[in-house]
């Protein structure tokens, strides 16, 4: 998860939610700006070859799964 706003937000962003998953505060913009993110929720999957697939919005729980499982293929 890469966060675009203030360090204090993102922390307590991340405490609220309990998320256990590696996080990186991304304050200054760059990634989002790499990955040409317009807003959060989003996610980037990058398959072994380097394909991205950006995926706006919120997700299920199963939706996750089935991308993961199908990255892991």
């Amino acid at each position: 998860m890469a966060w675009n706003g203030d360090s204090s937000s993102y922390e307590g962003f991340v405490g609220r939610h309990d998320i256990s998953f590696i996080n990186i505060d991304d304050t200054p913009g760059d990634v989002f700006a790499q990955y040409k993110i317009p807003y959060q929720p989003a996610w980037v999957f990058i398959d072994s070859d380097g394909t991205t697939t950006q995926r706006l919005g919120a997700m299920s729980q199963s939706e996750l799964d089935s991308i993961v499982a199908e990255l892991g293929a």
